[in-house]
């Protein structure tokens, strides 16, 4: 027999492991194919190159929208397409609307997102919803958006009222504030809105009048609760804010002291927090971002520091500056921290510098990012804090925590640093500009003009973003203001 042959039998030996070994190499360049498959690579058989391919998904808002590649038809959105790398122009288009466009290279490898694009109408419907006999000197709206309050000129000093702006018919419901809440003596009274708690019912206002200044909480539910904190807290102070958004829980800081302080409404309790403060930001209960001179033997430099439940951290060290520009956020479960001093001239962005520092103490921390913004004015997380937005003027420097990459531009909108831009939502900023509101991405790209309204006044959404509302001069009534609806739907879609 073949087997007791030796010779036979180691050659058939061989033949079988040359044959497991063709086997395995053959299943080890399957799965290197099928790895490199999932990475999103593809091999063209006819020129023998390789390529890596990206992942995009597009949606919008109104959807759907009609979905171009390279002037190429893609469908409708929401989408999801696999391409292979390169540059591509976006764009999404919708009957009635104005085009929303966009120019993008894909990585290879690359998950990009574009779930964000909000397309404007071509001709935007206004109409009064409020007449008024007078322009209003006070307008301020709550976090979730529905809510509007006024304040009227020319009547009493304690009237307001409050506008649903979710309302399909916006009807004024009037309220008064009690005698002895606000300071009648002087002839001229300034409001100003300071924030708004999370329970979108209290609000801090700032009253200005001849002779001082004073803050108020306001109830819009239960007026008679409003309180003139200025006189309830028995201390001085020259700035106060929301403790964690919380409408009884307060920071008060005093220049002249440079001291932070710590009130609770229900205890009446003060507490001490922090001295030798210039400037500070804060974010829920205990975490306060600030800039001091406390311990620091060069009275040129000053001292970025954090405190998260009662430990401080120091940041970074800058040249003492005649302002401070202090933003702190989470996003996505790292904190971004934001310090913009003014000798320097730039932004800093720093992302989880105390992750660092519990391990190192004494280590160098390297910013994120860095917005080169000459003289910025503001410094502004977008409502999903996602983006931060760095200003001076027209010009613009903005970081983008999700993509980690920065945005610098000049909108070339014809303001000074008096003018700020607000957020519209996480992703589109806004101003009233030479009596237009205009409005655009905050790359820079796809601006679009609305409605009317006066240059030194903000502009209100609605909660589903179907409306924006502006205090502007009625294209009706000559000589009068109005509260302006302006439809960001066209009618077939509303």
């Amino acid at each position: 027999m073949d087997f007791l042959d030796p010779k036979k039998r180691k050659k058939h030996n061989r033949r079988i492991l040359v044959g497991y070994g063709l086997i395995a190499v053959l299943i080890g360049m399957v799965s290197i194919l099928l790895l490199l498959q999932a990475y999103g690579y593809t091999y063209n058989v006819r020129t023998g190159d390789v390529s890596q391919n990206g992942l995009l998904f597009v949606d919008a808002q109104p959807r759907p929208a009609t979905l171009y590649l390279n002037d190429e038809f893609k469908g409708q959105t929401d989408k999801r397409m696999v391409l292979k790398q390169g540059p591509y122009d976006l764009s999404l288009q919708r009957e009635g609307y104005h085009n929303w466009e966009r120019s993008m290279t894909l990585k290879g490898g690359e998950i990009e997102r574009f779930q964000y694009p909000f397309l404007f109408p071509a001709e935007v419907e206004s109409n009064d919803t409020e007449l008024f006999s007078k322009r209003p000197d006070f307008v301020t709206q709550s976090l979730d958006r529905r809510w509007l309050v006024v304040r009227l000129p020319g009547g009493s000093l304690n009237n307001f009222e409050t506008l649903d702006l979710n309302s399909d018919t916006i009807v004024p419901a009037s309220f008064t504030l009690p005698n002895g809440v606000l300071t009648s003596a002087g002839g001229t009274h300034r409001f100003e809105p300071v924030e708004w708690s999370t329970n979108n019912r209290h609000f801090i206002m700032l009253h200005r009048y001849e002779g001082g200044r004073e803050y108020i909480l306001v109830d819009r539910q239960r007026p008679a609760q409003s309180l003139n904190l200025t006189e309830e807290i028995d201390t001085s102070f020259s700035d106060l804010r929301l403790r964690d958004k919380s409408h009884d829980s307060y920071y008060l800081y005093s220049d002249s002291r440079n001291t932070l302080r710590r009130y609770d409404l229900d205890d009446d309790d003060l507490t001490p927090v922090l001295t030798n403060v210039l400037a500070y930001q804060s974010h829920g209960d205990d975490e306060i971002l600030y800039v001091t001179d406390s311990g620091r033997s060069d009275s040129d430099t000053v001292s970025l520091r954090m405190v998260e439940n009662g430990e401080t951290f120091t940041i970074r060290d800058f040249p003492r500056s005649e302002r401070y520009l202090l933003e702190l956020a989470t996003y996505d479960g790292s904190w971004y921290m934001v310090a913009g001093p003014s000798a320097e001239e730039r932004v800093y962005v720093f992302q989880d510098p105390l992750d660092v520092l519990r391990h190192n103490p004494d280590a160098k921390i390297v910013p994120e990012a860095v917005l080169r913004v000459a003289n910025a004015s503001s410094v502004k997380f977008s409502q999903n804090t996602r983006v931060i937005a760095a200003q001076s003027g027209s010009r613009v420097g903005v970081y983008d925590a999700e993509r980690e990459n920065t945005h610098h531009y000049d909108t070339e909108l014809a303001i000074d640093n008096s003018v700020e831009f607000e957020w519209m939502d996480g992703h589109r900023l806004t101003a009233i500009v030479d009596g237009t509101q205009q409005v655009f991405d905050f790359d820079g790209t796809n601006r679009r003009p609305l409605g009317g309204g006066y240059d030194d006044t903000s502009p209100f959404f609605n909660t589903n973003y179907t409306a924006v509302f502006t205090v502007a001069p009625s294209a009706d009534v000559e000589g009068r203001s109005t509260l302006q609806r302006s439809e960001l739907l066209t009618e077939a879609d509303r």
